[in-house]
């Protein structure tokens, strides 16, 4: 078996092995054909057969493979292509610390125009994003997308792996807490939203360590206006368990809130009122990793490495994901329809029927008048006015 295990290790290195090889032979290939250093990203999304997906990052400085990543993409099955790639370009590059001059995509994106602006704010210079079909950076898009199918492969195993320690995590998770039972079903929440606009919940479940998305829950805030994280989470706390309470259906093991002392005990706030705090809650801090308990002055740390910390880890980033997937959606739904109603003669009744022919603002910019006229109810002269203004305005 010790020899199977060194042999298959063998094979893996190997092939790293070989892919930065050829990755750098490309990349060669490249600087020489242009003649100067270059900075790029390359960005591949990869979709498993079992709905995982994964987005594979190749890293290009002065024209020379300097290293690659990838991201395991969890509960996104539910997703398009890019749906999937809208989520994780911004959340990727609000953090990062170096932005390049160039970045390939292997899958289209709506609104790119509102992502290069984003990456121009934060780079002080234009930032180009493309998705290349043919030559050379169709070719590096290619190689980070066959990196990213061995990545998907590898994560299949791991996650076999971890299957068969999560119920070990849920255990472990409990005597950590000093709970009176394992947290079998957790609930998490997360706000998302950008100075108090178009402000969402989300509510995420894991059962068993594992997660339960039919239980899923999304919300509008509802009662607050402006930017109060903590008066939206006593909302939807309040929505979720008044509810449960209404129709007598069983309480979460454990409840998890993102966020520090300050949200949880925003949170706990409304437990008491519900007369319910005997349900454990707890908040996540995202800085440090530490775990903060209602009524309890110092968090706990949890070693890094502790498979109960990468439950509470996976069970709070997939409400962020969740939350921000659904305040994107929202927010842009939002933009595209306060600038196609700001156009003269495009009702209600116009721009869905453009919508519905084109896809999605994106696509609406890109037509020309002629492609504009073939919609049913857009005349020459409206559609001469649609065309002026959206390049008049080339972002909303």
């Amino acid at each position: 078996m010790y020899q199977a295990a060194e042999e298959m290790n063998f094979e893996r290195a190997a092939h790293l092995r070989d892919s930065i090889k050829a990755l750098k032979s490309l990349t060669e290939q490249q600087k020489v054909m242009y003649d100067k250093s270059i900075n790029q990203d390359i960005i591949a999304l990869v979709i498993g057969e079992d709905g995982q997906s994964c987005v594979q990052l190749l890293i290009i400085r002065n024209g020379s493979l300097i290293g690659q990543d990838h991201y395991i993409m969890e509960g996104a099955e539910e997703e398009g292509e890019r749906e999937i790639l809208e989520s994780f370009l911004p959340q990727y590059y609000e953090r990062a610390l170096d932005i390049p001059d160039e970045i390939l995509l292997s899958t289209e994106v709506d609104q790119l125009d509102l992502l290069e602006d984003l990456l121009r704010r934060k780079k002080g210079r234009k930032v180009t994003v493309s998705i290349p079909l043919i030559g050379e950076k169709r070719r590096l898009v290619e190689m980070a997308y066959n990196n990213g199918l061995e990545n998907l492969k590898k994560e299949a195993v791991r996650e076999k792996y971890r299957r068969s320690r999560t119920v070990d995590a849920v255990v472990k998770l409990g005597e950590i807490l000093e709970l009176e039972k394992p947290p079998v079903y957790i609930e998490g929440f997360d706000i998302s939203n950008i100075q108090g606009t178009d402000p969402v919940a989300s509510m995420v479940v894991f059962k068993e360590g594992r997660p339960a998305k039919e239980s899923y829950r999304r919300y509008k805030i509802k009662t607050v206006e402006g930017p109060n994280d903590y008066a939206m989470m006593q909302e939807v706390v309040e929505r979720r368990y008044r509810r449960l309470l209404q129709e007598e259906r069983p309480f979460p093991d454990l409840i998890l809130i993102d966020g520090g002392k300050g949200q949880l005990n925003a949170a706990y706030e409304v437990l008491e009122e519900l007369e319910i705090s005997h349900i454990p809650i707890i908040g996540l801090a995202e800085r440090n990793e530490e775990v903060f308990l209602a009524g309890r002055g110092e968090p706990i740390i949890i070693p890094k490495n502790s498979p109960a910390l990468h439950l509470l880890q996976r069970v709070r980033d997939e409400a962020h994901r969740f939350a921000l997937n659904y305040h994107r959606k929202l927010r842009s739904r939002r933009l595209t329809h306060t600038m196609l109603d700001e156009i003269p003669g495009v009702g209600p009744v116009r721009r869905q029927a453009l919508l519905q022919h084109f896809g999605s603002l994106a696509e609406i910019r890109k037509a020309n008048i002629s492609q504009l006229k073939e919609v049913e109810g857009i005349s020459a002269k409206i559609a001469k006015n649609i065309y002026d203004y959206l390049r008049e305005n080339t972002r909303p």
